[in-house]
């Protein structure tokens, strides 16, 4: 019964809180039971939830009055989704006892959704069926995780090589820069090498003729 108490107060606020002498505590969970008993008798009896409303002593009575034919309506849907979901309670006795032609209308359209869902998942099964054990059973070789892990590692190589030849191409100019740098370094090393070099075998050869003429001085 709590479900359907905190459903007929969910309903009642909005058309309530319009009113300026509406307060919260105005809907404890007596007035939403009062209330609830009274308004699936409305088609039958109009006068029971009028009474209760006018206990409530709101400024402007008729806001909420001019819906109650959408309250009543509204509370019977929940009470009919509340009952094809596979409960009840007296409120759902009362009417269907009282073959209320409203709660049958929408009993009868929540059965038709539900039987819908229904047979949507039986289709959808049956069509799963035939490959519900291949999905079970299938496993993956040695070989085709293999070249799974190749085809990765090209894809992966594919996307450096791209991005360094961007990178070349937009350092482009800079590259020249460094590469003129860079040869005259070059450049410049080697002419000291052969400098070295050159030096060296000078020295060389003036310590062979220095020997030869000093080997000569003592003959």
């Amino acid at each position: 019964m709590n479900v359907l108490i905190n459903s007929i107060r969910n309903i009642l606020i909005p058309y309530l809180e319009q009113d300026s002498k509406y307060e919260i505590k105005m809907l404890n969970d007596s007035f939403c039971e009062s209330f609830a008993n009274a308004i699936i008798r409305f088609e039958n009896d109009p006068k029971q939830v009028n009474e209760i409303l006018q206990s409530l002593e709101l400024a402007n009575i008729g806001i909420i009055k001019s819906n109650i034919s959408e309250i009543h309506k509204e509370f019977l849907n929940e009470l009919a989704e509340y009952y094809v979901l596979g409960y009840s309670n007296v409120l759902t006795d009362y009417l269907l006892i009282s073959a209320n032609i409203t709660f049958e209308y929408y009993v009868n359209n929540f059965r038709n959704i539900e039987n819908s869902i229904k047979k949507t998942e039986r289709n959808r099964l049956k069509l799963q069926l035939p490959h519900l054990h291949d999905r079970l059973v299938f496993e993956l070789s040695d070989n085709e995780i293999s070249n799974a892990f190749k085809k990765k590692g090209r894809e992966d190589l594919k996307t450096k090589f791209k991005k360094w030849d961007n990178e070349l191409v937009s350092k482009k100019t800079t590259g020249k820069t460094f590469y003129l740098n860079w040869l005259n370094y070059a450049i410049a090393a080697c002419l000291i090498i052969i400098c070295s070099l050159i030096l060296k075998f000078r020295g060389n050869e003036e310590k062979i003729i220095y020997t030869e003429v000093k080997s000569e001085s003592k003959i």
